[in-house]
């Protein structure tokens, strides 16, 4: 009887031991995805040939600081309520960013699991432009993005852009004639920027406007800008913004044609690739095992 209670103990000892490990296994499992690191998976070219279809990416929370939902609801609605752990440094020009699509309904509004992989190409307070089809940033003066698509870019005659990558933001095309060779310079807003408002304002940053207040804004007659109903002169942002644009600059959905990035949308900055599925056959990609970006 004793050898049998003994035996008992141990199988329970075994069966305890086994499931606290395995639960804190999940919690660490959770605990890492929540404040250092996940994965996603890159399913489109946009970031080619940086970024291949099927590429599985490790992105580093810990660079800018972890996103932490303020609460459960928080995560399913359309308004972001979050904060930011201390992060090792600010988001940098040139950085591979993973973040939540911010232009949906044509306003920025916050989607979970929508995110998108682009390249940092201005930070807040730097003015972005595109000169013969290269990126060019008033404060970085070293190549931005892949330098190889832009030089193709290059050579390819206005004419021939394709109708539905020709033309960018703000889509003007009397005031604005601007296409993906020639943009530019747009102003990339900083929290504490004071902007005065007029109907040019207006067309680039009617939608972070709707989003900071919560007001529509329009224009009356004589062109005085109108925030529900209401005149307004000025603006002080509230908020950090980033723009993005895919390393394949012929075939990418990026700044150039929706504007903004929230810096409290973006979940991390890419790392590397563990590893990647082709898309076609399932099959591992050898060439592409723990491959650095």
């Amino acid at each position: 009887m004793k050898r049998i209670i003994k035996s008992l103990n141990k199988v329970v000892d075994v069966f305890t031991t086994t499931s606290i490990a395995l639960f804190l296994l999940i919690v660490s499992y959770f605990l890492c995805r929540i404040f250092v690191a996940d994965q996603f998976i890159i399913p489109t070219d946009s970031m080619y040939p940086t970024l291949h279809v099927g590429d599985r990416v490790w992105v580093n929370k810990l660079i800018v600081g972890a996103r932490i939902y303020e609460d459960i609801n928080s995560a399913n609605s359309s308004t972001l309520c979050s904060w930011r752990t201390r992060g090792m440094r600010r988001v940098e020009r040139n950085d591979i960013l993973i973040f939540n699509y911010p232009n949906n309904d044509n306003r920025i509004a916050f989607k979970i699991n929508y995110v998108y992989a682009k390249r940092c190409v201005a930070l807040p307070g730097d003015s972005i432009s595109a000169i013969d089809g290269y990126y060019k940033n008033n404060n970085y003066h070293e190549s931005l993005g892949n330098k190889r698509a832009q030089d193709y870019l290059n050579q390819v005659s206005e004419d021939r852009l394709d109708e539905c990558i020709k033309y960018t933001i703000p889509y003007s095309y009397d005031t604005y004639p601007w296409n993906i060779r020639n943009f530019g310079p747009i102003y990339v807003p900083r929290k504490g920027d004071v902007i005065h408002l007029d109907a040019e304002t207006l067309l680039f940053y009617s939608k972070i406007l709707e989003f900071e207040t919560g007001k529509t804004f329009s224009t009356s007659s004589d062109s005085t800008v109108l925030a529900d109903g209401e005149p307004i002169e000025f603006h002080i942002f509230t908020h950090d913004y980033y723009f993005t644009v895919g390393d394949n600059v012929m075939n990418s959905c990026d700044s150039r044609y929706w504007g903004f990035v929230p810096e409290e949308y973006i979940v991390g900055v890419v790392g590397f690739i563990p590893y990647s599925i082709d898309k076609h056959t399932g099959e591992l990609k050898g060439n592409r095992i723990f491959k650095h970006v």
